[in-house]
């Protein structure tokens, strides 16, 4: 007789993740794929699971709203996206290089350098130079630190919020304000 004993189904939450492994500028990367294939998220049902599936930027919907009062134009936006694209995890400080933001944006690298210049002075990012091994030329792409964008929206969003709870508080006193019945005092009629 066997002792080993049969171990029961795991719950659908502790089922690991498949890799499949992905190509990139970097090597091979493992790419985990989602637990359930079949599910459609919010985001797959609004934009088409094709163009989910190959990537997408969260970025503050604040920054969008309130770039004429924070100073960013267009072109700023469009290069704190390329940069966020890269930001995968709080610890790791996305590092692109100007020259794929430039390509991607059909703008020259230069053009691409003077705007992260300015965004880097005007306190929206911070650029940390990366070298290379010791003994190797040259550096490697700039990280980029966006607690400066974030410090600077924050006080947007703050005020957004309070906003949106004035109205929340308007509307609920509005629906729960007691009618005076018609003949009684106070009735204006």
């Amino acid at each position: 007789m066997s002792s080993l004993k049969k171990s029961a189904p795991k719950p659908k939450s502790e089922v690991s993740r498949k890799a499949t492994l992905v190509e990139t500028p970097r090597g091979v990367d493992p790419l985990p794929e989602p637990l359930d294939t079949k599910r459609v998220t919010q985001l797959d049902a609004k934009w088409g699971r094709d163009l989910i599936r190959a990537g997408w930027v969260a970025l503050p919907s604040i920054i969008l709203e309130r770039q004429e009062a924070l100073g960013l134009d267009a072109l700023d936006i469009n290069i704190i996206l390329h940069i966020a694209k890269h930001w995968f995890a709080p610890g790791k400080l996305p590092h692109p290089s100007k020259g794929s933001i430039a390509k991607a944006m059909g703008v020259s690298p230069r053009t691409v350098q003077k705007r992260i210049s300015r965004l880097h002075d005007e306190g929206f990012l911070r650029r940390i130079e990366r070298r290379g091994p010791k003994g190797s030329k040259g550096s490697q792409t700039s990280e980029f630190d966006f607690s400066g964008l974030i410090a600077k929206a924050t006080p947007h969003a703050v005020a957004a919020l309070n906003e949106r709870e004035k109205i929340r508080r308007m509307r609920l006193e509005r629906l729960t304000r007691k009618r005076v019945p018609a003949g009684l005092p106070g009735d204006a009629s």
